[in-house]
């Protein structure tokens, strides 16, 4: 029998530059460019994605109102408890890149994640939450 593990989550990212109003320019700062943002999200969002036995995780990236929004939806198969840790360790990779990128930027061109939930709803288990706070995503008790 196959067990399935069923993804639905939010990541909302800040884009300072996206948000903020300069004289200097008469409007955004020089250095605003959410597509450039979008571009690097999808990029690292699609790399090792996780997957189960018929395909991986839906990511799909748009730009709103104050910074990029991320929407992970997904349908695993033979994707149980043990694998869905494979999730949080994806996002915390990604989260590491998104802070080596920002490392030359300065603070109004970072991108930093304001909120983020994913809901692993595992057949047969428990629901998994994993949560952004302190920096890195954690498994919601």
């Amino acid at each position: 029998m196959s067990q399935w593990t069923h993804v639905l989550g939010v990541i909302r990212y800040d884009y300072m530059a996206q948000n903020i109003w300069t004289s200097e320019t008469n409007g955004r700062p020089k250095c605003y460019n959410p597509n450039e943002k979008i571009k690097l999200l999808n990029k690292l969002y699609k790399k090792d994605i996780p997957s189960g036995s018929e395909g991986p995780l839906q990511v799909h990236i748009h730009n709103s109102n104050r910074g990029p929004a991320v929407t992970i939806t997904g349908d695993l198969r033979d994707f149980g408890k043990d694998e869905v840790l494979n999730i949080k360790y994806w996002l915390n990779n990604i989260d590491k890149e998104i802070k080596k990128y920002n490392e030359d930027k300065e603070f109004y061109d970072f991108l930093e994640i304001r909120d983020a939930i994913i809901s692993c709803n595992v057949e047969y288990s428990d629901t998994v939450l994993f949560v952004y706070k302190d920096d890195s995503f954690k498994m919601e008790k």
